[in-house]
């Protein structure tokens, strides 16, 4: 009796701790999309921006080109100054999402 109501006292933890990281602020549904998806939508007046880490500020230019050619959204980047894997948690989690 002991050993079941210790595995369930860990399954109950690891069903909360796993609960904590969920974003009660992102307002989906949960639902997951079914159907196909047009990448190439029309996007105009949408206006995107992506991080870019310092070493890496060229990288992207040819997709965010095409991109914004097939959806006519504009794309601007932002440089994410080093190191990168660290600042982008940093920023994300004090809610800064620009």
């Amino acid at each position: 009796m002991k050993r079941v109501a210790s595995a369930l006292a860990v399954a109950c933890a690891l069903g909360l701790t796993a609960t904590a990281c969920s974003d009660s602020t992102a307002g989906g549904t949960g639902a997951v999309p079914t159907g196909s998806v047009d990448a190439t939508a029309d996007l105009k007046g949408v206006h995107l921006t992506m991080w870019v880490a310092q070493n890496s500020v060229a990288e992207p230019k040819q997709v965010i080109d095409a991109f914004q050619k097939a959806t006519g959204a504009t794309v601007t980047t932002q440089v994410i100054p080093d190191p990168y894997e660290s600042n982008v948690p940093t920023k994300l989690a004090s809610g800064d999402k620009t």
